[in-house]
């Protein structure tokens, strides 16, 4: 009798077990696919606003200077020899 209720429970809620079958391994690879081209996407674009944002072709010297010395990457005793560098 036990043994019968546990079959009867088990094909009650099978349907909610994860298939084996070449069709539940079809969605599990397909929504890899998927997971795999979002996760690469993402990192493109993080990517390209990075290089973005550091693009310095577009700065003359003395406004890569000044930004330097904005950001405290350099003294100011630093940014002035440089910039009288700049400047002869």
């Amino acid at each position: 009798m036990e043994q019968l209720a546990h079959s009867t429970n088990t094909e009650l809620y099978s349907h909610h077990l994860p298939s084996t079958s070449f069709g539940g391994v079809m969605y599990m690879m397909f929504f890899g696919v998927i997971a795999l081209a979002l996760l690469v996407y993402f990192v493109y674009m993080m990517g390209r606003k990075q290089s973005e944002s550091r693009d310095t072709d577009t700065e003359n010297p003395t406004d890569i200077l000044k930004r330097r010395f904005a950001e405290g990457e350099i003294g100011e005793r630093e940014y002035d020899d440089a910039l009288l560098k700049l400047k002869e």
